[in-house]
């Protein structure tokens, strides 16, 4: 649970901030200026990422590394595919090229940076939270429930 609600604050406050970037080609449902899709995509997205990374690939050593690679490729992998295979695409991004690798992020620069560290942002307040942050504010989580 803990890692959901993280995966949520993370893609809140990113949604926010680019609201003004998210409109997609069809039909939108906006609540208070913020795109429920995107949210909704980067919640889940950031959620399963790291599920899939601690759960099935298993990897002990050099994690933050390992996980970052596999972000990467999977940031990749699901761009593409609903890209091109899913016709999901961003009105405001269609002023803007796609990476040549697979012709996806269509965004400005400096958007395609922060999707490229996202992923790697929210393995760092993972790692926070476990050590530091839950632990001492008592927020509720214990560790029998996440």
């Amino acid at each position: 649970m803990k890692n959901f609600f993280i995966a949520f604050l993370i893609s809140f406050f990113w949604v926010l901030f680019a609201k003004e970037q998210y409109l997609y080609e069809g039909k939108n449902f906006i609540i208070f200026g913020i795109n429920m899709y995107s949210l909704f995509a980067w919640t889940f997205g950031l959620f399963l990422s790291i599920y899939v990374f601690e759960k099935i690939i298993k990897i002990k050593k050099n994690q933050f590394l390992y996980y970052f690679i596999f972000y990467l490729f999977a940031l990749l992998f699901v761009e593409t595919v609903f890209y091109h295979i899913f016709n999901v695409k961003n009105s405001v991004g269609a002023n803007f090229s796609g990476l040549a690798i697979c012709d996806c992020l269509h965004a400005p620069t400096w958007m395609k940076a922060v999707y490229f560290f996202m992923g790697p942002l929210y393995f760092y307040f993972l790692n926070f939270s476990k050590t530091r942050l839950f632990k001492k504010c008592k927020l509720g989580f214990s560790k029998e429930r996440v």
